[in-house]
C-alpha cells in the first residue's frame, strides 16, 4: 500500500467527498471542503465516487453528516488549515466492509485509516494509507 502526502491538486477548490475504511473494517465518508486534502489515488476514481454518492443520496454541497450516520457510515470533515479531519457523526450501527455494496466496498478499500473510527474523533493526515 502506497503512502504519501494527503494532497491532490486536482481537487483544490472543488468539494469532493470520498470513502475509507479503518482497522476494524468500518467505513467512513470524508468531506474535502474544497481543499486538496484527498488521496491522489482517487483522481482516477472520481466518476465512480460521484455515481456512488448519488446512489447513496449524499449530495455535494450539503452537510451529509446525519445521512451518512443513517447509512452506517462515520463522517469526517476537513480542517482547511491542514489539520486533522474531525468526526462529525457516528452511526449507531457501523457498516462493515463485508456488508457494504460491492461499489462501496471497492471504493472504501482503496484507502485505509490506521486506528478505529469508533475511537478517532480526529484523524491526522499521516494516518491515511493507499
Amino acid at each position: 500500500m502506497a503512502n504519501g502526502p494527503l494532497s491532490c491538486p486536482h481537487f483544490g477548490g472543488v468539494e469532493f467527498d470520498w470513502f475509507a475504511h479503518d482497522s476494524d473494517g468500518c467505513i467512513a465518508l470524508f468531506s474535502s471542503g474544497g481543499s486538496a486534502q484527498v488521496p491522489p489515488i482517487l483522481e482516477a476514481r472520481e466518476s465512480q465516487v460521484e455515481v456512488l454518492l448519488a446512489e447513496l443520496d449524499l449530495p455535494y454541497g450539503l452537510p451529509p453528516w446525519s445521512r451518512a450516520a443513517t447509512l452506517g457510515l462515520f463522517a469526517y470533515d476537513v480542517n482547511l488549515n491542514g489539520g486533522p479531519y474531525r468526526r462529525m457523526s457516528k452511526p449507531a450501527q457501523p457498516l462493515q466492509l463485508q456488508d457494504a455494496t460491492p461499489k462501496l466496498r471497492t471504493l472504501a478499500q482503496q484507502i485505509t485509516v490506521e486506528g478505529s473510527f469508533r475511537r478517532l474523533r480526529k484523524i491526522p493526515l499521516n494516518r491515511f494509507r493507499w
